[in-house]
């Protein structure tokens, strides 16, 4: 049976509309049409409208991150750190920032970044956690490994806390 259809904002409308025009990521991972719908979908992070930011973090999680970090000169520092500190930013979409931040980020954002894990451990909150983990690594250099191998040994670190470390790591062994 047919139902009624749902009714879509005009943020979505427009981003549908735009979305369609993109050519289809190429076979090859390193295309210039995976980078163009990268570059399209950054601004929608963060959309007020739930379902346009799932779609924007969707094409992210199908990007590889050799794709993500020639990004580089598109990201905005400043509005990435917004997003990550606001409340209002789902969870599960924070973690494609926090890599963009390790993509962009300085020294200075190793203690926004700490911070962020300190809380989540805190909290028992793990669903960013390796991202989190990843985007210390990529800042914050040899302190940021100690503090990793001491969240690994740490007695009270739940297993969940540690396979996302151990995931992090795996991605930073990953890299080219």
């Amino acid at each position: 049976s047919w139902k009624n259809p749902l009714g879509v904002s005009s943020e979505a409308r427009r981003f549908i509309e735009q979305a369609a025009q993109l050519p289809e990521p190429g076979e090859d991972s390193r295309s210039a049409s995976r980078f163009q719908r990268l570059e399209f979908m950054l601004p929608y992070l963060a959309s007020p409208d739930q379902q346009v930011a799932l779609a924007a973090h969707a094409e992210f999680s199908s990007a590889p991150y050799s794709v993500v970090r020639e990004l580089k000169m598109q990201l905005d520092h400043r509005q990435l750190v917004s997003w990550i500190q606001s409340d209002t930013t789902l969870a599960s979409n924070r973690r494609h920032l926090f890599t963009l931040l390790g993509v962009c980020g300085n020294r200075y954002d190793y203690f926004v970044v700490a911070d962020a894990l300190d809380n989540r451990l805190a909290n028992g909150e793990t669903v960013d956690l390796d991202a989190i983990i990843s985007t210390l690594l990529l800042l914050g250099g040899k302190q940021a490994i100690e503090q990793v191998q001491q969240l690994l040994l740490a007695q009270d670190t739940s297993l969940s806390a540690k396979r996302a470390a151990v995931e992090a790591l795996r991605f930073h062994a990953e890299l080219d």
